[in-house]
């Protein structure tokens, strides 16, 4: 019996330092809470909800620190005109959580830029489809002479028109993501200076 009281002597011992910290789990906690709120907003596009969330938020720094890094990593070059439209969403959360930060001109840059990026890759793609069609009609009428029977082929079959696509939009996409770091970037300084 002694040597088990010494083990758990030894234990109290060591452990005697380590202190439960409510204070970190309670910014932790609402740390969570801001990037969750920031989630579902962006997600159901209910900014009542949000703002509920927000000044309900018993530490609304820590929900800021939960929230912004949510928005930033939506900030990203669209697919389709859609997606421009969704943006005005991240925007109107970084508006209302940091009031006064005068973003309201980047974040209209940036509309205009990324409508120029979709701009850009649909005159690219148009560019590349003058480019190969000739070639893959020449194919397609050679196999349908070959085997005696009508043959269509797309340019996505076209792995030169692949390769050369994909060269291109990434070309392009490296040259707008610069405009998206400069986004997130701006968002993090007023943030930052929020705080101050």
């Amino acid at each position: 019996m002694g040597e088990i009281r010494s083990a758990i002597d030894i234990a109290m011992e060591k452990t005697s330092d380590i202190k439960s910290d409510k204070n970190a789990l309670a910014n932790s906690q609402m740390k969570n809470e801001g990037k969750k709120a920031a989630a579902v907003f962006l997600d159901t596009n209910n900014e009542e909800e949000f703002l509920e969330a927000f000044y309900k938020a018993s530490d609304k720094a820590k929900f800021k620190e939960g929230a912004v890094p949510v928005f930033c990593a939506a900030v990203r070059l669209p697919e389709t005109p859609e997606d421009i439209e969704k943006n005005s969403t991240w925007q109107r959360g970084i508006a209302a959580i940091l009031p006064g930060s005068d973003l309201d001109s980047l974040f209209s840059q940036g509309q205009i830029i990324f409508k120029q990026y979709l701009d850009d890759r649909e005159s690219l793609y148009k560019a590349l489809e003058q480019q190969f069609m000739p070639r893959l009609k020449a194919k397609q009428e050679e196999l349908s002479k070959r085997y005696n029977q009508n043959i269509t082929l797309s340019l996505s079959q076209d792995p030169e028109y692949a390769a050369a696509l994909s060269k291109h939009q990434r070309a392009i996409q490296s040259r707008y993501e610069t405009v998206v770091e400069e986004i997130r970037s701006r968002i993090m300084e007023a943030y930052n200076n929020s705080e101050n």
